[in-house]
């Protein structure tokens, strides 16, 4: 369950696991990906396509993820689209990077750039 649904943390640095997809694994008695759609955000992920290549494969990319509205639709720069994507579990941040938190979301970023090449 940790390699697939881990990654998340609270601000006082307490584990969390993404809880759809643990209760989903739970019904269903097997690990799988259980994310639904990135579609509203494949426009988004092209743009940042290059860096998520390097985080599938284990990289860190570096980010200023700040005090960004999570209902905002002005997502103009790389900084603004991570912490868009930081708030809404799709990815992690850490000491001034960003990475793909788990093996659930690293197989599905997979997916959609073999799908977007």
């Amino acid at each position: 369950m940790r390699e697939w649904y881990d990654g998340y943390h609270t601000a006082a640095r307490e584990r969390i696991y993404n809880p759809r997809s643990i209760v989903c694994a739970l019904f269903d008695n097997q690990l799988s990906n259980y994310w639904t759609s990135f579609e509203p955000y494949d426009e988004i992920f092209y743009y940042v396509r290059n860096d998520l290549a390097l985080m599938v494969i284990g990289e860190r990319v570096n980010a200023k993820i700040g005090d960004f509205a999570a209902v905002s639709m002005e997502l103009k720069t790389k900084n603004q689209i991570y912490s868009a994507m930081v708030i809404y579990g799709l990815l992690t941040y850490n000491n001034g990077q960003v990475f793909i938190p788990n093996k659930e979301l690293m197989l599905k970023y997979d997916e959609l750039l073999f799908r977007e090449s």
